[in-house]
C-alpha cells in the first residue's frame, strides 16, 4: 500500500464494480439522443413548422457546426487540467455535472422559439436558432469531452473497460429506444407546439437519468491523484503546439477526417428520414417505428459479432 496520501500505488487500484460500469453507461443516452433528435428534427422544424426560410435554417446550420469543430479543441485545452476544486471534487466529474442542466435546458429552448412570424422576422429566428444551438453544443462539448475522456481513467484493466463498453451497448439501450419511440407518437406534422411536449418529455426522462449517473461517474481517491501526478509530471503545453504535433500523426488525421465524414453522412440521412416519411412516402411519422425497430434489433443481434 502506498504511504503517502499524495502518491498512488498502481497496486491501489481498485476494479471497478459492474454497479459502477452500469451507472457510468447512462451518460451515453444523453450524448446519443441529443445529437441524434438535432440532426432529425432541427432543420425540418424550423423550416416546416416554424416557417423559416431554408437559406436562413442552412446557414445558421453551417455557421453552428463551424463553431462546434472551432471551440471542442478550445474547450477540451481550458477545461482538460486540474483545479482549485480537482483533489476534493475530482478532475471530469464537476465538468460532467454543472453541463448536464444547461444540456437539457437549452434542448428544450431550442423547439420553443418565440411566438412570432418568421416570415415577417426571419432574423429573429435565424439569431434564436444560432446562438441557442451554440450554447446548447457548448455544453455538450464538455460533457462529452470529459465523459467520453474519463472512460479510460475510470476503467483502468482491459477486462473492465470490455465490461463497460459491452454495459455501455446494453444496459442504456431500452431507455434510449424509448427515447426514439417518444417523438414518434407526440410529433404531428403541421403542429409546433408538439415538438416542444416531445423536447420537455425526453428531457425530463434524461435529467432522471443523470441522477442515476451519479454513482458511475464520482472519481474515487486513486481516479484523482492519478490525474493530478498525470497532469504534474507532464511539460506543459500551449493550445498551438498541441494542435501542431496532433495534425502530424496520421491516424489521428486519417481518423479525424473518417469521423467528420461519417458523422455528416449520418446527420444528413437522419435529417431526410422526417421528409421521406412525410413528403415520398405520405405516411405519419409514427410509421417510422418500423425500421426504429429493425435498427434496434438488428443492433442487438449483430453486438456479439463486434
Amino acid at each position: 500500500m502506498s504511504t503517502d496520501d499524495n502518491v498512488i500505488d498502481p497496486k491501489d487500484w481498485k476494479i471497478a464494480s459492474t454497479g459502477k460500469m452500469m451507472s457510468y453507461s447512462l451518460g451515453f443516452i444523453l450524448t446519443l439522443y441529443v445529437l441524434s433528435a438535432y440532426s432529425a428534427f432541427i432543420f425540418y422544424f424550423y423550416e416546416v413548422e416554424v416557417n423559416l426560410n431554408v437559406e436562413f435554417v442552412t446557414l445558421a446550420i453551417i455557421l453552428f457546426t463551424v463553431y462546434t469543430i472551432i471551440s471542442s479543441p478550445i474547450l477540451g485545452y481550458l477545461t482538460d487540467k486540474p483545479f482549485k476544486w480537482s483533489k476534493k471534487w475530482g478532475f471530469r466529474f464537476p465538468w460532467i455535472i454543472c453541463s448536464v442542466i444547461p444540456i437539457l435546458i437549452f434542448y428544450v429552448l431550442l423547439y420553443t422559439p418565440p411566438n412570432e412570424d418568421a416570415k415577417a422576422n426571419p432574423w429573429v429566428f435565424f439569431w434564436y436558432l444560432l446562438i441557442i444551438s451554440c450554447i446548447f453544443g457548448t455544453f455538450l462539448s464538455i460533457f462529452r469531452q470529459h465523459y467520453e475522456g474519463g472512460f479510460a481513467n475510470q476503467f483502468r484493466e482491459d477486462f473492465e473497460r470490455k465490461r463497460a463498453s459491452a454495459l455501455a451497448f446494453i444496459f442504456p439501450g431500452g431507455i434510449l429506444f424509448i427515447l426514439m419511440v417518444i417523438p414518434l407518437f407526440i410529433i404531428k406534422y403541421g403542429d409546433k407546439s408538439s415538438f416542444g411536449l416531445n423536447a420537455v418529455i425526453s428531457a425530463i426522462i434524461m435529467a432522471v437519468c443523470m441522477i442515476f449517473l451519479i454513482p458511475g461517474i464520482r472519481e474515487t481517491k486513486e481516479v484523482k491523484m492519478r490525474y493530478i501526478q498525470g497532469y504534474e509530471n507532464t511539460e506543459p503545453i500551449s493550445f498551438l503546439s498541441m494542435m501542431a504535433i496532433s495534425f502530424k500523426q496520421r491516424n489521428f488525421t486519417v481518423s479525424l477526417i473518417s469521423s467528420t465524414l461519417v458523422s455528416i453522412a449520418s446527420a444528413l440521412n437522419m435529417a431526410s428520414s422526417i421528409y421521406f416519411f412525410k413528403d415520398v412516402l405520405g405516411l405519419p411519422i409514427v410509421d417510422s417505428i418500423y425500421p426504429t425497430i429493425a435498427y434496434f434489433v438488428s443492433l442487438m443481434i449483430a453486438l456479439p459479432f463486434g
